[in-house]
């Protein structure tokens, strides 16, 4: 019999290969356990050409055709310096809030709120010249572990962040 410690070892280890593998592939899969606060999560990136401002036009003209609209764009340079943060010159940071009316939904549980506002977050940045975008989807075994006994949700809810997921494909 394998040592429990030995067996947390072994699948950590299949997890970064797992997690190396899908980097090289375009999307990053990180399984995180043990003090991180979440036992899973899908970190998806992008890199456009366009600049920050033109692929956050192409997300809000292609926003529809997803269910979604751009409720706000954050300028993280502007929130930064407002509050006395002093950032760099170079610094380009951007959080853009989508969203979709689906008030039924909160009817039926509220605490979906709490939910519902953190997978809507993209983060649009630029580095080495590029315009990087970061996307943090939950997956349905996530939120069933967040909401317990709301499987209709955990199910739409992972839905929802894919179609965020083709949205920013569609639109870098």
């Amino acid at each position: 019999m394998v040592p429990r410690e030995q067996k947390e070892k072994i699948i950590w280890r299949q997890r970064v290969k797992q997690f190396l593998f899908t980097k090289k592939r375009g999307l990053c899969l990180a399984t995180l356990e043990g003090g991180f606060g979440m036992e899973e999560g899908f970190l998806f990136k992008a890199e456009s050409q366009k600049s920050i401002n033109d692929f956050i036009d192409s997300l809000k003209r292609n926003a529809a055709q997803f269910n979604y609209y751009v409720r706000h764009v954050f300028n993280k340079r502007e929130e930064y310096e407002k509050n006395g943060v002093k950032v760099d010159d170079h610094f380009q940071a951007f959080q853009v809030m989508v969203c979709a009316f689906n008030y039924k939904g909160l009817q039926k549980n509220i605490e979906r709120l709490a939910v519902l506002l953190p997978p809507k977050q993209i983060a649009v940045y630029s580095k080495n010249g590029a315009t990087i975008i970061a996307y943090l989807p939950f997956s349905e075994e996530f939120i069933r572990k967040v909401l317990p006994g709301d499987e209709e949700f955990a199910i739409n809810q992972s839905k929802a962040c894919q179609r965020i997921v083709k949205l920013i494909k569609a639109s870098v």
